[in-house]
């Protein structure tokens, strides 16, 4: 199915995916290929409907509910539903805000707030997780990118260009 996506068949991605939900309904990262196809081609409604039966399952693989939400909030960006986008992002936000120390480990919680918050264009918020996530993890190639990107949008230049020196206080 990803290959299918790299290569704009999303016909054919989405069949993929579904063959893969059919074979390992547990398994949350076909449902993410699903609605990466759907979002490609335009079906808001029925990445909506994903999401939705995706909070029904207890998952057995890599991936969680939230990990399907940032997919589609990705996707749907991606293919020009900015406003959609924002939604399910911020639907990721809640549900994260939710479990916040009911379950999962916080780290794995705070990271996808971060990207969440990122994703729903609530950019101080975003970047005062991915700060705390950066304290003491200089070598955190993805949150210091993270945070040159929110310095950029910012405006701050010298920030962007050197935020693996840049101290965040």
């Amino acid at each position: 199915a990803s290959a299918l996506h790299m290569l704009e068949e999303h016909g054919r991605e989405l069949e993929a995916a579904r063959l893969g939900i059919s074979w390992y309904p547990d398994d949350l990262g076909n449902r993410a290929e699903e609605v990466s196809a759907l979002a490609a081609l335009g079906r808001r409604k029925e990445v909506e409907r994903v999401i939705q039966s995706c909070l029904e399952v207890v998952s057995v693989g890599e991936y969680d509910v939230v990990d399907v939400m940032l997919t589609a909030a990705r996707e749907l960006r991606a293919h020009g539903y900015r406003e959609d986008s924002i939604r399910m992002a911020g639907r990721a936000v809640e549900w994260l805000e939710d479990r916040s120390g009911a379950e999962g480990s916080p780290r794995a919680l705070r990271e996808d707030l971060g990207e969440a918050l990122y994703r729903a264009e609530r950019w101080e918020e975003a970047r005062e997780v991915f700060r705390e996530r950066t304290a003491g993890e200089v070598e955190d190639v993805g949150n210091l990118g993270r945070l040159g990107t929110l310095a950029a949008r910012a405006g701050e230049a010298q920030a962007a260009r050197c935020c693996w020196r840049w101290r965040w206080r």
